[in-house]
């Protein structure tokens, strides 16, 4: 069980749940959960129900089973789970290292996560890229279970 901190960037406050669906990776075996899930045929694995080959269905670009906004990084923005991208540069220079236990972030449907090899250069990449989000731009933090 692993828990990463991810902030997720939408146009409107309640985006967040609609942005994240893409990257659900969901265990159950009796069908595709979501239109890009695709059958994976395994040997060894047993019978699918739904296909009745032998493998199971799996999202290529999963990376969460639950989440929650906030979670272990409630008030990450300074006592708040969503902010206006604007407000994050005041909260910047008052505390710089805010953005240190991000591990990934997701904007218009692309999900960008930490390079372990660059790792020291990570933080100021992802506040470049949330400080050039136009307005209105939210930033929801979650708490993303894998």
């Amino acid at each position: 069980m692993s828990h990463f901190c991810l902030i997720v960037a939408t146009q409107t406050r309640d985006g967040a749940r609609d942005a994240l669906f893409p990257f659900w990776r969901d265990d159950r075996d009796e069908g595709p959960a979501q239109p890009h899930f695709v059958f994976i045929e395994d040997k060894h694995a047993d019978i699918n129900p739904s296909t009745s080959r032998r493998g199971y269905w799996r999202n290529p670009k999963g990376k969460w089973d639950a989440w929650t906004t906030g979670g272990q990084w409630t008030g990450l923005f300074a006592g708040d789970d969503q902010i206006e991208a604007a407000a994050l540069a005041p909260l910047l220079q008052r505390d710089p290292h805010i953005l240190a236990p991000v591990y990934a972030t997701l904007v218009d449907g692309d999900w960008r996560e930490i390079d372990r090899r660059n790792s020291s250069s990570w933080p100021r990449e992802v506040e470049t890229s949330l400080l050039a989000l136009p307005p209105p731009t939210w930033l929801t933090v979650v708490d993303c279970h894998c």
